[in-house]
């Protein structure tokens, strides 16, 4: 077990100290309750900045970008919203409370009209809509007026492919464009079903993905912390603590830092910051604003399968070998000095997952909306070369994560005893637990049958993030696996390339598990050539910083 250092001792007191406050503060919290609809802190925090200052990070905008088979009316695309503003918090503003004892916030409704948050713009080819998309992922949101009035923190973005008979991207693409304090993915996809039809007419089958939707990345067993023993509890502790200050991963090629390539990759790739070196040491650089989104060839779900059933682990247990073994492949092609220090003494590459909690099936109204998810780290095992050997090694990482405490004691820090910490402490931990790991994973199940939206056929669905380090996001739909990458263009050059990493590790995991997969391959490669092809053109597009 690592040892907890001094400075890691000091951020134990800094938690531990609200503790006392926090039972106060929880007994006079609900004897004082405002009359507005209250917000987690979780929720708030978000709201108004959840990075340092000196970061200059954006906000924290979630993107779905649908990919259409036909371009949707206007008065369809208005129905749509209609739906989507039943869920009150999609026409509310969060406001901080006034004269609270603790960080609090709550939700100030607004007037909005659906065609309020409708905009649209025309792209010739599949390069540009790309571009496009990349530029309207970041975009912000709390600027938005109309006729002088604020509008929510939520809006759709419709980009119509003028190119006739274009394969690539399709006819159009749908940007669902939602600030993080609405809610976190699980409950985007239970706001989706609300406004999603079957392909051939009616409401959605029963399940998202053959599970519940607390399914993500890692599934937490349902359980209260009386059913851990005080070993896995303290052990559980410890993680929590850790979490913003265990020291930084080993650079990669594969990097997430400002810095331009100048004097070769190395200077790309300063050293990492933990949560009090970042405190006490050197000023770090802001946010670039440069962001990529890199798109991977979809994979049939079946296949996933075949591997997972070979091999006695799961759906998320593949995919996640899958993406580590991407990374680590895309090192080992563009490596210097760190590219070359994988799996060398004190290597280390993990993952920060987003895991979300149970959470009820049946909602009240208005309660569909939330951010129920706490973060745990886990290593992707990247110092072992043989795809089979290193599943097997996710599988007991992850098995560990849903059998652990961890997830639930992180959500209880989150809800109870940050709310009571200095904003500057807690801006400091976020960076500190993001700045240290290679990359976040985020896992959003969809339906498993053909979909339409406002009229129109979806062929594919793509969840985009922009954060400080590179964002994986994993979206499955009819069948298909749609996986992502959102990276900075000049600290992950030719990031096009990703795809064909990626199919390099199923080829090579497949064979390791001696899952025949020769007939998918052929139809895959074409799919990331043709990928390959439009992100080049788009990647290597001028952008606007």
């Amino acid at each position: 077990m690592q040892q907890l250092g001094e400075r890691e001792a000091v951020l134990a007191l800094a938690i531990t100290l609200p503790l006392g406050a926090l039972v106060l503060g929880f007994c006079k919290g609900r004897r004082s309750r405002s009359r507005g609809r209250s917000m987690s802190f979780g929720s708030g925090y978000m709201s108004i900045g959840s990075w340092p200052q000196d970061i200059k990070m954006n906000d924290p905008i979630i993107t779905a970008f649908m990919f259409l088979d036909g371009v949707p009316k206007l008065a369809d695309l208005e129905e749509v919203c209609s739906k989507v503003l039943r869920n009150e918090n999609f026409k509310a503003l969060p406001v901080r409370r006034a004269w609270s004892y603790s960080t609090r916030f709550e939700w100030r409704d607004i007037e909005v009209k659906p065609s309020e948050v409708i905009t649209s713009v025309k792209a010739k080819g599949s390069a540009a809509v790309l571009a496009e998309m990349d530029r309207v992922k970041d975009a912000p949101l709390r600027q938005a007026t109309f006729d002088g009035r604020e509008l929510p923190l939520w809006g759709l973005h419709l980009i119509e492919n003028t190119a006739e008979g274009e394969a690539g991207v399709g006819a159009a693409v749908l940007a669902l464009r939602v600030h993080h304090t609405l809610g976190d993915g699980m409950s985007l996809v239970g706001v989706s079903r609300s406004v999603l039809e079957a392909a051939g007419g009616g409401e959605l089958g029963a399940g998202l993905n053959g599970s519940s939707a607390a399914e993500a990345v890692v599934k937490p067993a349902n359980r209260g912390l009386s059913n851990f023993s005080a070993g896995k509890i303290l052990q559980g502790i410890r993680d929590v603590i850790v979490l913003s200050s265990s020291g930084p991963d080993t650079p990669l090629p594969f990097g997430h830092f400002e810095a331009p390539l100048k004097g070769g990759a190395a200077a790309a790739h300063p050293p990492r910051k933990g949560f009090f070196r970042s405190l006490f040491g050197p000023k770090r650089g802001s946010f670039s604003g440069r962001r990529r989104t890199v798109l991977l060839p979809d994979i049939p779900l079946t296949l996933v399968k075949k591997m997972k059933d070979v091999s006695g682990t799961t759906v998320n247990d593949v995919v996640m070998t899958l993406i580590g073994g991407c990374i680590r492949r895309y090192s080992l092609a563009n490596g210097d000095a760190a590219g070359n220090s994988i799996g060398g003494p004190g290597f280390r590459s993990r993952a920060l997952i987003p895991v979300a909690l149970p959470r009820s099936s049946s909602p009240p109204s208005g309660a569909i909306l939330c951010n129920k998810w706490a973060f745990v780290s886990m290593n992707l095992s990247m110092d072992e070369a043989d795809a089979a050997t290193r599943l097997q090694e996710l599988k007991a990482t992850t098995t560990a994560i849903k059998t652990s405490p961890t997830p639930g004691l992180q959500y209880l820090m989150q809800t109870h005893i940050m709310p009571h910490l200095p904003l500057w402490l807690c801006r400091e931990m976020v960076h500190g637990a993001l700045a240290t790991h290679t990359v976040t994973v985020s896992n959003v199940p969809g339906p498993q049958e053909p979909v339409r939206l406002a009229g129109v056929g979806i062929k594919r669905i793509h969840f985009a993030f922009s954060n400080i380090m590179p964002q994986v996001g994993v979206v499955s739909l009819d069948g298909k696996v749609s996986i992502n990458f959102v990276v900075d263009p000049i600290s992950v050059p030719d990031s096009f390339t990703l795809s064909a990493h990626f199919l390099d590790e199923l080829e090579a995991l497949a064979a390791g598990l001696g899952v025949e997969i020769s007939g998918d391959m052929s139809a895959l490669r074409t799919q990331a050539d043709e990928l390959t092809r439009v992100m080049e053109a788009a990647l290597t597009a001028p952008m606007s910083y």
